[in-house]
């Protein structure tokens, strides 16, 4: 996210804070003027912050991907085939509200080799 973002920002300066609660403090007080991040944690962010919004429009997006160990083709077979099924059943989808990740989308079906 930082390298995205120094890349992105031309009139503005990057703040970099420890933790995540520092820099909802700095928005908050006026130290900073908005914060980045994964718009699920942003947007339950902006719960606790009245008068912050979250912007519609993102600045990346972060893929998730699952790692087998080389030369363990079934393996990888069996993975896919388990992430797709658990796409198109909407099970990734119910799991994602069930945790409450709200601005999470689930990805859509894999392009066929």
């Amino acid at each position: 996210m930082d390298l995205r973002l120094k890349s992105l920002l031309k009139q503005a300066e990057l703040v970099r804070t420890d933790t995540i609660a520092a820099a909802v403090e700095l928005v908050r007080t006026g130290g900073a003027h908005a914060r980045a991040g994964p718009r699920f944690a942003l947007l339950a962010e902006s719960l606790r912050l009245p008068g912050s919004r979250v912007v519609a429009d993102g600045f990346a997006v972060a893929l998730y991907a699952a790692m087998v160990p080389r030369g363990h083709a079934g393996r990888v077979a069996y993975i896919s085939e388990f992430i797709e099924e658990a796409k198109a059943s909407g099970l990734v989808k119910k799991i994602i509200e069930d945790a409450g990740g709200r601005g999470v989308q689930v990805a859509p079906p894999r392009e066929p080799n």
